[in-house]
């Protein structure tokens, strides 16, 4: 009875959040307009508490913690792992962070990633993350893309969206040469994710060039970050066998 009455009375919050949206809330940018069907809130579980986030004025700190859903979820092994093997021939000893991170099916990757943008259209590092680990990671390069036109339109002065759409198309067309080209010029760059280096170290390494590749690796474990500290310290002891000194 306690349960329905809560349900109930968040159901209401959202409707008049809803109302008040529509009739008496200007948005600042037509961007931020979650009235509008292109920048439409994804995912109707959090849709109280995003709701609550923008009609208190707390927009960015609601895309943060969005954010941060979106790394514990992608982050975490999938109960499909536990089941065999995933779409990807992996079996379950690979759901870790390295080389396979994230490489389960995650169907809700892209509807999180959404949502971390519509909540804060500037947030382009999310556009980028979101964009390559669903294009290269999980294979689904039409998701990516999605994903990354979607920065585009909305920030079309960030030049790094055309960078990893080229890409992505490069990799559609299996023109790979071309899609490393572009992939290293991501990696020269401030902001580049840690995902997209692994990415590429792992390109490298399938291609044979494990020179490249352990150039790669010790870049990323001497950023110190503990998504794929361990793992690069392995990969780095395993390309060392195959690298001439």
């Amino acid at each position: 009875m306690f349960t329905r009455i809560i349900l109930l009375i968040s159901l209401i919050i959202v409707l008049i959040s809803q109302t008040y949206l529509s009739e008496k809330f200007v948005f600042p940018f037509k961007d931020a307009d979650i009235t509008l069907p292109e920048n439409k809130l994804p995912l109707e579980k959090y849709l109280l508490l995003d709701l609550t986030g923008i009609v208190f004025g707390m927009r960015k700190l609601a895309s943060d913690i969005a954010w941060i859903q979106v790394l514990q979820y992608y982050g975490s092994s999938e109960e499909e792992c536990d089941e065999g093997e995933t779409e990807h021939g992996h079996s379950h000893e690979h759901c870790h962070h390295g080389a396979d991170y994230g490489r389960g099916k995650y169907y809700d990757l892209l509807k999180l990633c959404q949502r971390v943008v519509r909540l804060d259209p500037y947030f382009n590092y999310a556009y980028l993350y979101g964009g390559a680990s669903l294009a290269w990671n999980l294979n689904r390069t039409d998701e990516g893309l999605l994903l990354l036109e979607e920065g585009r339109k909305r920030n079309p002065e960030y030049w790094q969206f055309y960078l990893y759409i080229g890409a992505i198309v490069y990799k559609k067309q299996a023109q790979y040469e071309k899609m490393v080209q572009l992939l290293e010029r991501a990696l020269a760059q401030p902001d580049c994710p840690l995902t997209v280096k692994a990415i590429l170290a792992n390109i490298y390494s399938k291609a044979g060039n494990y020179r490249r590749a352990l150039e790669i690796w010790r870049e990323i474990y001497e950023s110190g970050e503990s998504e794929y500290y361990e793992y690069s310290q392995k990969q780095i002891n395993k390309l060392q066998t195959k690298t001439p000194r």
